[in-house]
């Protein structure tokens, strides 16, 4: 079953660096690996959010320190395009991708469904991976509002089949 972060997961992920340093970093290394390009995506983040500097990004990822102030620009140049990439619909105050109408929700109740944006970008064939990315950036920074909406969808197909006659066996 696929589970959503929650902050109490970030705290004990910090505290588990703390307690047991050696098992964080395992398991850091193990996503990494995972996820080609995580590493060093976080480390651009961090230059940007201000928590490393450009000169230790540079040693971290072997790059010059010009490399990693063009890497931040265009992380800021991304962050600009997905968020317009997004829309609250007025009539409805439920955030859609512009192209196309779908609601972020669905896609994050969908990605929780499947287990991969692999599997998702099949279930949504019209939209791009940067769309996506998009709605799940959305959904991130949204998470109450993603989480209502999904959850009155579920409540909603709960009742309809609830409401449907029981077959005799």
């Amino acid at each position: 079953m696929w589970k959503i972060v929650e902050p109490w997961q970030l705290q004990q992920l910090q505290r588990l660096a703390t307690l047991q340093p050696e098992r964080c970093e395992t398991f850091l290394n193990t996503v990494y690996r995972q996820f080609d390009g995580l590493y060093e995506d976080l480390a651009i983040m961090a230059v940007q959010a201000g928590s490393l500097t450009i000169e230790r990004a540079s040693e971290l990822l072997s790059l010059t320190p010009s490399e990693i102030e063009a890497r931040v620009q265009l992380f800021v140049q991304q962050e600009a395009v997905a968020r317009a990439m997004v829309m609250v619909d007025s009539a409805t105050n439920v955030a859609r991708l512009q192209s196309g109408g779908v609601a972020v929700w669905e896609i994050v109740r969908e990605l929780r469904k499947l287990g991969s944006v692999e599997r998702l970008e099949s279930s949504f064939p019209s939209l791009t991976r940067t769309e996506i990315a998009a709605a799940l950036r959305y959904a991130q920074d949204h998470p109450e509002e993603t989480e209502q909406l999904i959850q009155r969808y579920e409540q909603s197909i709960s009742k309809r089949l609830a409401s449907y006659p029981k077959m005799a066996s």
